[in-house]
């Protein structure tokens, strides 16, 4: 961290002077010093912005992989992400989130007879009432294999607050099959 700071302070300085240079700015006005201040907000907020961007992706990237969703006929693939504070359950089941995009997708033709049901769930966007349908199945696919859920309810959001994934999943489906949801959900929720 100390080697991160010194080299910010370091760019940051070399900036300054260079454009006092450049632009023959006298230093012993107040222009001086607002200029100065400006610029070290500026770039000092680019730098967070970055640092914080990197850090997300890293975080999200750790926990992502790539799922199929499986409804009627209709097969989807999209990121899923392992949310540990996903802790809602349809009875003593895992919910998994997606967008409303994601979700007319998997539909497709067959939105006539998919059924619906309500879920109350509070989320970053707030309590509420959600819409949630039954899928036939879930597969998550890591690098060494593949582990396979069925009848998982999927949450539909009514907004989209993803970056980086498209599907929350509940952190009981790290577990190997679904016999082992029952017991991971006991252990979790």
């Amino acid at each position: 961290c100390s080697i991160i700071f010194f080299s910010l302070v370091f760019f940051v300085g070399g900036v300054i002077f260079g454009l006092i240079e450049i632009f023959s700015i006298p230093t012993d006005s107040q222009v001086f010093l607002s200029i100065v201040a400006i610029i070290v907000y500026v770039i000092l907020r680019c730098v967070s912005i970055l640092i914080r961007h990197f850090y997300e992706r890293r975080t999200v990237s750790n926990f992502s992989y790539p799922i199929r969703l499986t409804l009627l006929e209709n097969s989807v693939s999209a990121i899923g992400f392992f949310d540990t504070g996903n802790a809602l359950l349809d009875g003593d089941r895992p919910v998994i989130i997606c967008g409303r995009r994601l979700a007319i997708n998997l539909m497709g033709d067959n939105i006539g007879r998919v059924k619906f049901k309500s879920i109350i769930a509070n989320s970053v966007g707030g309590a509420g009432i959600f819409k949630a349908i039954q899928i036939d199945k879930l597969e998550i696919f890591y690098t060494d294999k593949q582990n396979t859920y069925s009848n998982i309810t999927l949450l539909i959001a009514k907004k989209s607050y993803f970056t980086g994934y498209d599907v929350i999943l509940h952190p009981a489906l790290m577990g190997e099959n679904d016999e082992q949801i029952n017991t991971t959900c006991k252990k979790i929720c």
